[in-house]
């Protein structure tokens, strides 16, 4: 059945200013007060630059009805209801002038919710628990996280903030009572002498924002990388991973080397604004959660003229990470794209947008629906789709499983040791994991600070006894890797531990 079009929001819109235009509309469906039928939800965002400082804002127009299959068959006009929220309207108005970036979630029991960040470094939810009636409850944070600076000779103040994630949904989890995101943290320098802030476009970092309904509190997981403790409400430092407060690398001259991130599609700065893509989907039943993303590090390497990663030229990444327990543990992520995915092969992958529900496929199994933009040229389109692409369908099939109960054939992270002698090492190192009871399928991975994996070893383990393994320095390709510090990782089945080893050349 179609209907002929009609204008819902009829532009310009005489909201606050008279040439106010609402557009980039959304939609999202959910159970209505009236019985028997559901309600439709369309919100749209205030493109005008009208304010007197010309700054947008985007404040949004809602417009709900309600609506039953019979009205659908009918082809029947629908009787709208239009408001918006005054706290938004005043940020349009400059009093104070702030630009939100918010996503729409609804619950299957009424509730609806407004959350993301705004130009103020805060992270709010504007909630309403009636359907979309009788105005919404704000709650915020400052979410400006101030770090130690490790470098000594910058004079700036580091912290933390909301950084080129402004495309994004929201959903909700754990009976309605959380509410989630994905979006992105990024490194800060504020000027002691009052000067402009800057920021480090290779240190941005993708994480899971959350509010519980119950406590009114915020809290965020660090999804990639994680750090040694992931969900504790203290900020992953790229520079010291394991949290024991010294940096896990320094190049010759002493500088500390953090771990980089640039979960953006496109590798060029100036487009970060417009091509970050980050969306969650889930399935309530099950508790499961994946959340994806763009990734362009590697692209940015490569365009940035490391020789190592000239094949990433125009190689753009999708990651993919997922939770079996509604968000407290997330994996890492698994990273999809042309040159290591036989089935994106000669594609670049852009503009993603991942079906809301994770379908049980049985067996602890999920699928993930995933559209994708095939683009004909790595491209940024100045923040407007060119049109020169294909679009492109896929679904994943992925183990939800991953982290269920040890058997008696699989390795406890309590019941095996890791060690490394000697460490720090200068030609070879000797690494060694006691097991004490079998398992199936082990390995053995090295990766660079900057979370590359550059070595792995598969061992097969059936005996009850001492593994070592010799290793001389050298990544997959026999090239001698350079001085600095490292991380070995043992993963079983379901089990993964990790030691750092310094290589001195």
């Amino acid at each position: 059945i179609w209907k002929e079009t009609f204008t819902l929001i009829d532009n310009p819109y005489d909201l606050i200013n008279p040439d106010d235009e609402f557009i980039w509309p959304y939609v999202q469906i959910g159970p209505s007060p009236v019985p028997d039928k559901r309600r439709v939800y369309v919100y749209a965002n205030n493109s005008a630059f009208n304010t007197p400082s010309g700054n947008p804002c985007g404040n949004i127009l809602i417009a709900y009805a309600d609506f039953e299959t019979a009205d659908l068959d009918a082809e029947s006009e629908l009787e709208w209801t239009y408001q918006t929220i005054p706290l938004l309207d005043q940020w349009h108005n400059e009093d104070p002038w702030i630009r939100p970036f918010l996503a729409m979630a609804v619950s299957d029991d009424g509730k609806i919710a407004f959350v993301g960040w705004n130009t103020e470094d805060e992270i709010f939810v504007f909630l309403n628990e009636n359907y979309g009636e009788d105005g919404f409850d704000y709650y915020s944070e400052d979410y400006k996280i101030y770090v130690d600076n490790p470098f000594p000779d910058d004079p700036h103040d580091y912290y933390f903030t909301f950084n080129n994630c402004t495309h994004f949904n929201a959903i909700f989890t754990e009976d309605n009572n959380n509410i989630c995101f994905e979006g992105t943290m990024g490194l800060h320098g504020e000027d002691p002498n009052g000067g402009d802030d800057i920021y480090f476009p290779y240190y941005i970092y993708p994480k899971v924002f959350s509010f519980d309904l119950f406590l009114e509190e915020f809290c965020f997981f660090d999804l990639y990388p994680q750090g040694a403790n992931p969900n504790d409400e203290i900020l992953m430092l790229p520079w010291d991973l394991n949290e024991d407060g010294i940096p896990d690398s320094v190049d010759e001259d002493g500088n500390v080397i953090p771990v980089q991130g640039w979960p953006i599609y496109y590798y060029d700065n100036e487009m970060a604004y417009n091509v970050n893509y980050f969306y969650i989907a889930k399935n309530d039943e099950k508790n499961w959660l994946a959340a994806v993303w763009s990734d362009g590090l590697k692209s940015k390497y490569a365009n940035a003229g490391e020789d190592e990663y000239f094949d990433w030229l125009e190689v753009p990444e999708i990651a993919i990470s997922i939770s079996n327990n509604n968000g407290e543990t997330w994996s890492e992520p698994i990273f999809l794209n042309s040159l290591e995915t036989p089935e994106l092969a000669e594609m670049i992958p852009c503009y993603i947008y991942p079906g809301d529900l994770i379908e049980d496929l049985g067996n602890e199994h999920g699928k993930l629906h995933l559209f994708f933009l095939d683009d004909y040229n790595y491209s940024h389109g100045g923040g407007w789709f060119n049109g020169n692409g294909m679009l492109k369908y896929t679904a994943l099939d992925i183990d939800f499983g991953y982290n269920v109960a040890v058997d008696e054939n699989d390795i406890s992270s309590a019941e095996l040791v890791l060690q490394s002698y000697p460490n720090p090492f200068h030609s070879e190192t000797t690494i060694s994991f006691n097991v004490t009871q079998t398992s199936r399928f082990v390995t053995l991975e090295i990766f660079n600070i900057k979370g590359q994996r550059i070595r792995e070893l598969e061992i097969i383990n059936d005996k009850l006894e001492m593994n070592k393994v010799i290793w001389d320095g050298t990544d997959d390709n026999g090239k001698l890797l350079s001085s600095g510090i490292y991380l070995i990782k043992f993963k079983s089945d379901k089990n993964v531990i990790s030691k750092k080893i310094t290589l001195i050349r």
